[in-house]
């Protein structure tokens, strides 16, 4: 197998990290403030999109007595002070990230979150060099789940999209992914419907199992 034709390409929030636990937590902190129940069905119906997205979708949903840019802005400060703390990889991210390195794989991030909090995120872990190349929300033209942001990273490093590999943990990622014509193994976050994630090549528990998957197609 030619590694230079082959690409990954991670999502970042609930795939690599544990923000999507937090991010719950404070949806529901902030909804509650402002007279509005956050539940797991409105938190599936959002996972993967970008922030003008689900600011205004879960503004609408709850009927808070906030605009989206102030959701937004009280979300984020919340956010950032709790997994600034509590971040951490989720089970075997750092053995995927360390397996693919190791093998000399192309990488790249693809992620809903904007560049700021990506880049942060990936300080705290220690892991910023590692994807010196990402796409982030200000650079794709269109989010998940339309196929611009795995197409995009598919051509910064350099591959055909069909020679990628997406890695998801949320149905509109995951559509993301085969609309670009991807291969895409999906790890579902807890509060992600499990029907919306039928279109993926494969759906794992968890990332711990994704090596022995790899090493099964003769990487």
């Amino acid at each position: 197998m030619n590694k230079e034709k082959i690409g990954f390409l991670f999502d970042m929030d609930g795939l690599l990290i544990n923000s999507e636990t937090v991010a719950h937590k404070v949806f529901q902190e902030v909804c509650l403030a402002y007279g509005g129940t956050f539940t797991n069905q409105i938190h599936s119906n959002i996972l993967g999109t970008e922030s003008d997205y689900w600011s205004r979708y879960i503004v609408e949903q709850c009927g808070l007595l906030i605009d989206k840019e102030h959701f937004k802005q009280e979300f984020y400060i919340r956010f950032r002070n709790i997994l600034n703390k509590e971040i951490d990889f989720m089970p075997g991210a750092k053995d995927l990230l360390s397996w693919v390195s190791s093998r000399g794989y192309k990488k790249c991030l693809v992620t809903s979150s904007n560049s700021e909090n990506a880049s942060i995120n990936l300080e705290l872990l220690g892991i910023s060099s590692y994807f010196d190349i990402r796409v982030t929300a200000e650079v794709s033209p269109k989010g998940k789940p339309e196929p611009d942001p795995y197409l995009l990273g598919a051509n910064l490093i350099q591959c055909m999209p069909s020679d990628c590999i997406v890695f998801e943990d949320s149905s509109s990622g995951t559509v993301s992914g085969k609309r670009a014509n991807c291969t895409v193994i999906a790890v579902p976050t807890a509060f992600a419907e499990r029907k919306g994630f039928d279109e993926a090549d494969y759906v794992l528990e968890s990332l711990e199992g994704v090596i022995e998957v790899l090493e099964g197609l003769g990487m």
